[in-house]
């Protein structure tokens, strides 16, 4: 039996809440444009006074388009494409460039930054899309803030902060070959001086393939 490791075709069912994301949407939603914070030049401030072509991405469309990961991106981010090399590592470029290498530990055009540590090589960008805030793609050469292998652009992966008050959620889907994923967190003051936010995922399918032998 060989396994798949990857969700084909499936029903997405959410449950226990929602992320501290959502929950900080619904109390300043109102009528107009809101106002997007990201960290592009290492400080939070308004998407609006950065002066680079950014797209944030915000967790609740991350859920909505089942992005699991940072190959899914090209989903929302216009510029944005996705392939894989022969060995299957993945090749990220942004408004065409990208550096099309088949080997495990080659580097990208594209930088890739989890709360500003440096994910340095892509075949690490599977799953880190896991209990995030947000999702920053900067578009063009980011050299000075990000150094080499920034020649395409960034993409900036902010996870989720732990919250004073409790909040749990999970998604569940079911797929092709009885493919279950599913992920959950848990999010809440554990003292009046320290917080905590707990994040799991799994994901199990059966075999798609047996191989027999004949004598």
């Amino acid at each position: 039996m060989r396994q798949i490791g990857k969700m084909l075709v499936g029903v997405s069912l959410a449950a226990l809440g929602a992320t501290a994301v959502q929950a900080q949407d619904s109390t300043d939603s109102g009528y107009g444009v809101q106002d997007i914070v990201v960290t592009a030049q290492k400080r939070s401030e308004s998407a609006n006074k950065v002066g680079m072509s950014i797209t944030a991405v915000q967790a609740d469309t991350l859920v909505k388009q089942n992005i699991l990961s940072a190959s899914e991106l090209q989903k929302v981010v216009t510029g944005f494409t996705f392939t894989e090399a022969p060995r299957g590592a993945p090749v990220f470029a942004i408004r065409g460039i990208g550096f099309n290498d088949s080997t495990v530990g080659s580097a990208s055009t594209v930088a890739l930054y989890l709360d500003e540590v440096p994910i340095s090589f892509p075949m690490e960008a599977r799953f880190p899309t896991l209990d995030l805030e947000r999702v920053e793609v900067l578009k063009g050469p980011q050299g000075i803030l990000f150094g080499q292998n920034s020649t395409a652009g960034a993409i900036n992966f902010i996870a989720a902060k732990p919250t004073d008050d409790l909040h749990a959620g999970m998604d569940l889907s079911y797929g092709r070959f009885n493919t279950i994923q599913g992920s959950a967190f848990i999010s809440g003051a554990v003292s009046d001086t320290v917080k905590m936010r707990l994040a799991v995922s799994g994901i199990h399918s059966s075999g798609w393939q047996t191989n027999k032998w004949v004598r």
